[in-house]
Parts: C-alpha cells; structure tokens; sequence
C-alpha cells in the first residue's frame, strides 16, 4: 500500500464510471470499500487510514480515524487503551493521542526508529505537539460522509445506462419485428 500516484488513486472507467469522473473532478479517489482499496494497492495517507480502521473495526476493535495538520492516521483502543498508529509509515505509538501531544518528543523518537529523515521527524513532533486542527472520526463514513454517499450509490447507479440501452435495444429490435410483420 505505498503506491502513491494518479493511478492508484483512482477507480478505472470501466471500473464505476461514476466514480472515475468524480475521480476526475476531485483529482484523486480514497476507496472506503478496503477490498477495493486493497487490489489497487495505493493511496494516501487517508486511504491508509482508512483500511486500517475498517480492518481494525472488522476484527471488533474499537477504533477511530486521526487527522492531524494534514496527516491522517488512526487510533484504536487497545486492552482498554488508546493507542495510536500511523499505516501510512508503518508506526506504532504504544500511547494515546492525548499522550503525544503532551510528549511530542516521543513522536521524533518514534519516527526515527522507523526510520524516517529527522526533518520529516521533527515535522511530525511539531504536528503532535499541536491540537488546533485535530480531529477523530468513528468510522471511513463519517471521515468522509459524501464520498461514502457517493461510492455505495454509484455502485448501483452504474447499472443505470446499460440497462437503459438494453431495453431501448429489446423495444426497437421488438418495434422493428412488429413492423416487420404487419
């Protein structure tokens, strides 16, 4: 799932062709179906977010999307505890968002070990150790309500036009046999 471009984060035409133009429109897609997300094997770090918290809520783990300063990542309530994990850099924090943002130094430590560059680091201990624009979401629908709207509706709207150019074809072959035979 580190494949981020154009490709792996849009549906293909003949995939939902509602959704590839509104992948169009929005430049970029985020799948809030995880199979999906999954077989393309890309996205950003809120289609990271995303699976993981559909997984995590899948196996009856209470957990919730982050976003913080631009970086979306989860935490999920372990053992009684919320603990909080960035899929996106394949970290683990072991503590509470709460935690981190009154010891943003653990978050530079946390992120070296993962072996990120200490600027992207010392970026990320920044983001923690702020709170002005964080916020959880319970689930991938309320992260992003419309684009969950809009992807289980497309599924079924896809099916729209062909089956109106099937019956407009069944009515014209059965007015051209009518005709036919008068």
């Amino acid at each position: 799932m580190l494949l981020i471009d154009a490709i792996h984060t849009k549906p293909t035409f003949f995939e939902n062709y509602i959704l590839w133009s509104y992948s169009q429109y929005r430049n970029s897609y985020e799948w809030k179906n995880t199979r999906k997300a999954i077989r393309l094997g890309g996205g950003l770090c809120s289609q990271h977010a995303i699976i993981f918290n559909n997984i995590l809520r899948d196996q009856g783990i209470t957990s919730r999307i982050l976003a913080l300063g631009g970086h979306v990542l989860n935490e999920a309530l372990i053992d009684g505890v919320w603990k909080v994990y960035d899929p996106d850099y394949n970290v683990v924090f072991g503590v509470s968002l709460s935690e981190l943002e009154s010891n943003p130094q653990k978050v530079y430590q946390t992120y070296r070990k993962a072996g990120r560059p200490e600027d992207e680091a010392k970026h990320w201990q920044e983001v923690f150790g702020s709170d002005a624009d964080n916020w959880h979401s319970p689930t991938s629908d309320s992260y992003a309500p419309w684009g969950s709207v809009i992807e289980k509706a497309s599924f079924l709207l896809i099916w729209i036009l062909p089956l109106i150019f099937i019956i407009f074809g069944i009515a014209s072959i059965k007015l051209r046999i009518t005709k036919h035979y008068r």
